[in-house]
């Protein structure tokens, strides 16, 4: 039994490994290029609290010390 199991083990490596193409692989067509590009916006678009103007959360427990 262990041999059989050691035979079927192989013949499903063995298959797997066959299956591969090893050949050198066909050319891939060229990508399209976006329709309008990207602009970067002027202004920008995200901003927050920076350490010198945060905002404090009374809610939140904290140590600020050390």
């Amino acid at each position: 039994m262990r041999t059989a199991i050691v035979i079927l083990m192989i013949m499903a490596i063995a298959g797997t490994a066959a299956a591969q193409n090893l050949g050198p692989s066909p050319e891939r067509p060229p990508k399209n290029t976006p329709t309008q590009p990207y602009v970067s916006p002027q202004e920008h678009k995200q901003g927050g609290d920076t350490i010198f103007d945060a905002t404090i959360i009374p809610d939140i427990p904290y140590n600020d010390s050390g």
